[in-house]
């Protein structure tokens, strides 16, 4: 596609796989007394790159190396735009409730029914009153399900008496909580 009204005046787009790293890309090159620019946008990444200059370049010697770095470097630290994300699902197990000598709290995080690869989360137990008694501090959620066990004691490893208490697991910004009772 080209357009001109005027011999120096003019807009050129190409598209085809080009030298940055095989990616398909359009784009546009040009320059005038001292100058180049370059854009280059690849709709596969949703990617792009710009390069002004205040120096006439005769090739790709320059700018190739340089555009395909930008292009690389929008892929890794990009911000994509217009964007939702997927509903996050906490799945949160106690087992066994009510519980003697030790439960297995189990947890998985998923978006649209896919188990996410590794999350950090906290998983924290109250007593009744709100108190914090165990905090398990950061943990990651690896493949289907990840697990703690909790012995009925608080952060001090003391034994908890009996009664109700609260599971709460924190990921981000999703939350979910599981009453557990132990029976002493």
């Amino acid at each position: 596609m080209s357009a001109s009204t005027h011999w120096y005046i003019g807009m050129t787009w190409w598209y085809g796989l080009s030298q940055f790293s095989g990616r398909w890309v359009w784009g546009h090159v040009g320059g005038w007394l001292g100058t180049t620019t370059a854009m280059w946008f690849c709709p596969a990444e949703n990617s792009g790159a710009i390069i002004l200059t205040n120096r006439f370049v005769h090739g790709w010697n320059d700018l190739g190396p340089m555009i395909k770095e930008l292009l690389d470097w929008a892929l890794q630290y990009g911000i994509a735009e217009n964007q939702t994300a997927a509903p996050t699902i906490v799945n949160l197990e106690v087992t066994p409730n009510p519980f003697k000598q030790m439960t297995d709290i189990r947890y998985q995080m998923t978006d649209n029914g896919v188990t996410q690869s590794e999350q950090e989360v906290n998983i924290k137990i109250y007593d009744v009153s709100g108190r914090l008694a165990k905090d398990f501090g950061p943990l990651s959620v690896i493949g289907h399900q990840s697990s703690v066990q909790w012995d009925g004691t608080d952060q001090s490893n003391r034994k908890l008496p009996g009664g109700v208490y609260f599971v709460t697991l924190h990921a981000g910004e999703f939350s979910e909580t599981k009453k557990v009772l132990i029976v002493r």
